[in-house]
């Protein structure tokens, strides 16, 4: 047992100050027990030293913004606390014992006694071992954090939309199409929405029209049609037309130049709309980068690359195949496989499978979380500075997507070919998969290789 004084302060104002924090006059302190805000006063204990009145102000150990002002020093009778410990060690004339308190210090001259043995010791010397971290130094912490280029560090929303799940994970695009991830949603009460114009009539832009009871009215409507009316008018008003309403056909017209592309659809060779971007394949052609003369190409948009009729394709791209513009500049392009460039980790031991004799082929996959691969993707393959490339793949390599799921992938050395067989090596993390752009060998000296946007119905 110990003797720990009590001393009342009355302080100008004690707010800011909380129960189990120390303060400081010069060279007094201790721990605020008590707080009576009504009579601005606070009773600390384990006090060192003199506190004076209207001497230097008080502070506080750990709000470094609070100051005040002592008016009134009175001791109160000291009260007796009991010093708790766990023992590590003993011998003959020592015991090591954990302190588990802060404020209750052991005291020479007092009995410890064991909880659980009962014996009795008196004190005769304490010594701290300065060797072993303080109270509140030795916390063993388990944090599981990511880094990585490109992380999003805030999304703000404009519009909250309606009918998600508290709690459930969505997943958002950037506004171009190259990047994406996930959150986890926190659903209120009250949304948030853009504003909007619900119509155009009291805008001095506005193509509101005059009401003439006829055609500019509230009850008629107009069928937009490629036929001409006198061919479904009769039928349309048998089975479709309401009573009451008056009925106005408009004609479409459209434009046979534009083709909508399939991937891999090799019957449209002849393909060559007039806002296509020609290229020479053997001087416009360097590593990943195509050079073309002032084109229109924004990052994201899909697009379809064909020859002409006889030419040879590009190895890596194919005839009439489509891809994803990347990484444009005023005069070149870059061509993916996804329009989503995204880094991708995994451990080269708990996320590889593990191979067996009846599935000799198993450690080909590699596990990745929540990852956006598709088939004929093509990543390259690294790992952080010092980590060792698992065994059947190169770092900074460059493979393709042969089998994705949604817990993983495996991967081929060229388009369409088996799988590389992986095998697992030290467990080590920072291994990494990234989307990346096709890296083109340049092929024969001809012209007539083209890149041109794709219009989808």
């Amino acid at each position: 047992n110990t003797l720990l004084s009590r001393t009342t302060l009355v302080l100008n104002d004690e707010t800011g100050l909380a129960v189990g924090e120390r303060v400081i006059q010069g060279s007094a302190n201790g721990i605020i027990d008590t707080i009576q805000a009504t009579a601005n006063t606070i009773i600390v204990k384990d006090v060192a030293g003199v506190f004076q009145v209207n001497a230097t102000p008080i502070t506080s150990a750990s709000n470094g913004s609070f100051t005040g002002t002592i008016s009134s020093v009175s001791i109160n009778s000291s009260i007796t606390s009991t010093a708790k410990g766990i023992v590590k060690g003993s011998n003959t004339t020592h015991l090591m014992v954990k302190r588990i308190q802060f404020d209750n210090l052991f005291q020479p001259t007092l009995e410890v006694t064991g909880q659980i043995s009962g014996t009795v010791a008196t004190i005769v010397g304490v010594e701290e071992d300065n060797t072993l971290l303080p109270i509140g130094l030795n916390a063993n912490v388990t944090a599981n954090t990511v880094t990585a280029n490109g992380s999003v560090t805030g999304i703000q929303i404009f519009d909250s939309g309606l009918g998600y799940k508290n709690g459930e994970e969505i997943t958002y695009v950037s506004a171009d199409g190259t990047r994406s991830g996930t959150a986890i949603a926190n659903v209120f009460g009250i949304g948030t929405g853009a504003g909007y114009y619900k119509d155009t009539k009291g805008q001095l832009s506005s193509t509101a029209k005059v009401q003439d009871g006829d055609y500019y009215q509230e009850y008629s409507y107009e069928v937009l049609s490629r036929i001409p009316l006198d061919r479904y008018s009769e039928m349309f008003k048998k089975v479709m037309h309401t009573a009451g309403t008056r009925f106005f056909g408009g004609v479409v017209l459209e434009d046979k130049f534009v083709a909508n592309v399939a991937y891999g659809d090799s019957s449209t060779t002849t393909f060559n709309p007039v806002d296509a971007d020609s290229f020479n394949a053997l001087s416009d052609v360097a590593g990943d980068t195509i050079t073309l003369t002032a084109h229109a190409f924004a990052n994201g948009m899909k697009v379809n690359y064909y020859t002409a009729i006889g030419n040879t394709a590009l190895t890596e791209l194919g005839n009439n195949n489509v891809y994803y513009v990347a990484n444009t500049t005023t005069n070149t392009i870059k061509l993916t496989t996804n329009p989503r460039i995204f880094t991708y980790s995994f451990n080269s031991n708990t996320d590889i499978s593990v191979d067996s004799v009846a599935n000799p082929a198993a450690n080909d996959f590699i596990t990745l979380t929540r990852h956006m691969l598709q088939n004929n993707d093509i990543v390259k393959y690294s790992t952080a500075v010092g980590n060792t490339a698992v065994t059947g793949l190169a770092n900074n390599g460059q493979y393709y997507i042969v089998s994705a799921n949604n817990t993983g992938v495996k991967l081929a050395a060229t388009r369409g070919a088996a799988a590389i067989n992986i095998v697992k090596s030290l467990s080590e993390n920072g291994h990494f998969l990234t989307t990346t752009t096709i890296n083109i060998t340049d092929g024969l000296n001809e012209s007539g290789h083209n890149i041109a946007q794709v219009n989808e119905a």
